[in-house]
């Protein structure tokens, strides 16, 4: 069943932006985009920024299944964790420990795509998409065509 269509996708984004923004007001943002599809969604999420931010807006990808840590400059900036779908809460608590400087940011957000819920960590996300409860056996999957998100599935 398709829960999000490309325009959705979208609009829903652009929101998000907005909403990162007013978080930021004029400082530095920097967008950690967690695996493949987390970080299409943090492409268009500097996307949409771009056009509206008038401080830095920058963008870096992460595999939050690796165990070595990043640096990053974190200082003044406002932190965005990006992610298409935030389920237990454990991808991005494991983005979070890779990250060096983490303490140093001057706030740091968890952005999704699709909230699902069913948290087996206390991390919320901040700025979502979409809040869609489900059961523990469906999942919700997002789809990309060129490497950018097209829609979002929930699948028994």
């Amino acid at each position: 069943m398709v829960l999000m269509s490309q325009h959705r996708i979208t609009r829903s984004l652009q929101r998000m932006a907005f909403e990162i923004l007013e978080v930021a007001g004029d400082r530095s943002i920097m967008l950690i985009g967690i695996n493949i599809r987390g970080y299409a969604v943090a492409v268009m999420l500097r996307d949409f920024l771009q056009n509206v931010h008038s401080g830095a807006t920058e963008l870096v990808q992460m595999d939050a299944n690796k165990v070595d840590t990043i640096p990053i400059n974190t200082n003044g900036s406002v932190l965005v964790f990006v992610d298409d779908v935030i389920f237990s809460g454990l991808t991005i608590y494991r983005a979070m420990l890779r990250t060096q400087n983490l303490q140093e940011a001057e706030n740091v957000l968890v952005a999704a795509l699709v909230d699902r819920g069913h948290r087996r960590i206390p991390i919320r996300a901040d700025v979502t998409g979409m809040h869609v409860p489900t059961k523990l056996n469906e999942h919700i999957q997002l789809q990309l065509r060129d490497d950018k998100p097209y829609e979002v599935l929930l699948m028994p």
